[in-house]
Formats: C-alpha cells, structure tokens, sequence
C-alpha cells in the first residue's frame, strides 16, 4: 500500500514536471516567434505613415497658397513639399517634419494654425510617405530633411533663417538636423530621449539595444545643438510619456523653455492650447530679434 502511494505520488510529480515544461517550452516558443516578428516588422511599426494613400500637389488635394516642390535627395530619389513664404516681413519660414502616422497632407491643418499667423511654411515628406518612392530607415530621413533644407536655400531661406518644428518621429529629425545645421530656433512637440528608451517601455523584456536598426539617439545628441529650444510634452503622453521630454530638456543646453500641458496626450496638444504657446514663444522671438 505504501509503495503504491509513493508511485502515485512519484507518477504526479513527474506529470506536474512534464507539463511545467510544457509550459515553458510553449512560453519560450512565444517569445521567440514574437521576438522574430517584432524584429523582422519593426520598421513597419515605426513607419505605419507608410500605409496611407498617395499626396498629390495642394492644388490636387484642395489647398490654395502652397507651392508643390519637387527636388533631388543626396541618394538619387525626388524629394517632395509643399512650401509658402512668410506673409508678415520679419517672420520666419517654418520647416515641419511630422510624426510617423501622417502625411504633409494630414499634417497640414496644423501648419495652416501658423500660416495664418503670418509665418511661412515648409512641409518636408518622407521617404515612402504619401506615394514618395524608396522606404524610410533613419538614415534615409535624415537624408531627406537634408534635401528638404537645401530646397528652402533655393527659395532663399538659408538654414540660420528658418525654424524647425517637429512633432513625435520628427523630432529625432529635426535635433539631428539642428546638430549640422543649426536653425533660428527648435521647437519640439512630444520628443523623445531615444527609439530606443522608448521600446524600452513597452518590449522591455527583448534585448531592444541591438534589435532595433532605426535609433534616433537625440538624448547623446541634445547638447551639441546651439539654438533657442522650445520643448512642448502633454502630462498625460500615453504614447511617448513626459518624461522622456523632460529627459530632452535636461540635457539640452540653454536658452531653452520647457511647457508641460496638463491632460495632453501625444496627439491633442493643440485642443489644449499647444498652438498658442508655439505662436506666443515664436512672436516673442521674432520681437526679440528684431529690437538686437
């Protein structure tokens, strides 16, 4: 009898072992598959703008005072913007790079908050965005805003003439740019440390450091850029959280201002206000200029 209870017991321990390995075997099989995909997908996941429809010339898509421009990249691909000069004398020429999710077309309601303001206007696409040939990797947008500022040189507005303002993806951009050729000001909308911190948050459990291709390192590069800097973060980012803007600012040298939006999230900044801080920070730096 006892050693029937104890075979029992051994035959239960052993099919608690077997299915415990089980268990883990299937676990592990998860992580890995997901670990593939994420990795094998990433940029289609970082670049879901990608996905959209194809932007025509303003005309074409309803819009009246800009300019479609088309121009060659470093790389041998055409570059595409919609561009408007400043309509208030002294006024500078602003340079958008939007986020990952739009287009210039989609981005345009926002530019349009300061076109009517009296500043002027440049709207810079992305490789693979909005029907443009070739797929988007970090270097190939980096390449792009290049080309973006060479074509506003041509319309005469030289890169310590022009403000860079970038929202999300755009912002890694934009401070890689600011490095090479510094603006009258950087303005940044919901910015990040790094692509990297930023998967952190939510694929921490994958070695993110190596698996990530497209790194945006803004954090080591902040400090090397010599502009008036404005940061703009919603309290309430669930996308890119406050505290990686905070982080940004922190290191970035001076002059600099930083406005935290109390209930902002990553992408209602402007319904809480965003759009008259920027117009507010921007008439204050053109009145600036003008009194040196």
């Amino acid at each position: 009898m006892t050693e029937d209870l104890a075979a029992l017991k051994a035959r239960r321990h052993k099919a608690m072992m077997q299915g415990s390995f089980r268990l883990c075997v299937m676990a592990l099989l998860v992580y890995v598959i997901l670990g593939v995909l994420l990795y094998t997908f990433q940029r289609s996941f970082l670049y879901p703008g990608t996905y959209l429809p194809p932007v025509g010339t303003p005309s074409q898509e309803g819009i009246k005072g800009l300019v479609d421009l088309r121009f060659p990249t470093a790389d041998g691909l055409e570059g595409h913007a919609w561009y408007a000069p400043a309509r208030d004398a002294g006024k500078p020429v602003i340079l958008f790079l939007h986020g990952n999710g739009i287009t210039i077309k989609s981005f345009y309601p926002k530019a349009k908050i300061y076109l009517d303001k009296g500043y002027g206007a440049f709207l810079c696409e992305y490789r693979g965005f909005g029907g443009r040939p070739g797929k988007p990797t970090e270097d190939g947008l980096y390449i792009d805003a290049d080309a973006c500022l060479a074509a506003l040189k041509e319309q005469g507005h030289a890169a310590p003439e022009v403000v860079y303002l970038a929202e999300s993806l755009g912002t890694g951009i934009a401070v890689n740019l600011s490095v090479k050729n510094p603006p009258r000001a950087l303005i940044l909308e919901t910015p990040y440390s790094s692509v990297v911190d930023v998967a952190k948050l939510n694929y921490g459990w994958y070695p993110v450091d190596w698996m990530l291709e497209d790194k945006f390192d803004s954090i080591s590069r902040i400090e090397k850029v010599k502009t008036r800097i404005l940061i703009v973060h919603g309290n309430a980012d669930g996308v890119i959280p406050f505290g990686e803007g905070k982080r940004l600012f922190d290191k970035a040298g001076q002059p600099k201002e930083l406005h935290a939006i109390a209930r902002g999230g990553h992408n209602d900044l402007y319904y809480y206000g965003a759009g008259d801080i920027i117009t507010g920070w921007l008439d204050k730096l053109v009145k600036e200029d003008k009194a040196q």
